[in-house]
């Protein structure tokens, strides 16, 4: 520092880098973090394409437009949680009706969405099974529960009882065919559905097959 061609002193700026190696780790962990969740994706993705190749060998259509769907969900899962200012969570009252309707979409369905579903920030670790265990309802729904039928309702309903989820699918289109049940080891989606169930800790019920009634009970 001058003053009138003096030298007074010099000037000694000192900073505190520990905030900015914070936050260079902290992003570090999240790109590590987004790597891990997008592989662990992918791998459950062939897993299910390679069911679905044991099921159904002779209709290659159907198998695209399953993993088509499943990717679908995928890609709205990750788009929901890097929007979110928690990469954790996701808010349940936007991420079912987006999951719902895309599906709708893909197949150009008819069928409306009735959604009545209480607010709750859904962990990612359960937020993954659970589009899951809805896109295979979906995929089932458009195809047989409606077959014939040029338009109709899906109901869905989320809330929390005693910390427990409790989701209700039902819808007003030709019910289940005669014999349905859950147990029923050749039946590709109640298999997933079932083992996807697991991840949730909960269960999968029949309520009304006439109805096509389900309910998905799951520890919060």
């Amino acid at each position: 520092m001058y003053y009138k061609e003096e030298l007074l002193g010099k000037t000694l700026i000192i900073s505190n880098i520990d905030r900015e190696k914070n936050q260079f780790a902290q992003k570090d962990l999240l790109i590590k973090e987004v790597h891990h969740r997008v592989k662990s994706n992918l791998q459950l993705i062939l897993s299910l394409l390679n069911l679905d190749l044991r099921f159904n060998t002779e209709d290659p259509i159907l198998i695209i437009e399953n993993t088509r769907s499943r990717l679908k969900y995928m890609s709205i899962l990750h788009e929901k949680i890097y929007k979110s200012n928690d990469l954790n969570e996701v808010q349940i009252k936007e991420y079912v009706p987006e999951i719902v309707d895309s599906i709708l979409s893909i197949y150009n369905s008819p069928i409306h969405m009735v959604a009545d579903l209480e607010d709750y920030n859904l962990t990612v670790d359960d937020a993954i099974p659970l589009g899951l265990i809805i896109t295979e309802i979906m995929i089932n729904t458009i195809k047989n529960g409606f077959k014939g039928i040029s338009s109709g309702d899906l109901f869905i309903k989320f809330q929390i009882v005693d910390n427990f989820g409790i989701m209700d699918f039902y819808d007003n289109g030709n019910g289940l065919p005669d014999g349905f049940s859950l147990e029923n080891p050749n039946n590709l989606s109640i298999l997933i559905i079932t083992s996807l169930c697991k991840d949730l800790d909960g269960k999968f019920e029949l309520i009304n097959p006439e109805n096509s009634h389900f309910k998905l009970i799951f520890p919060l």
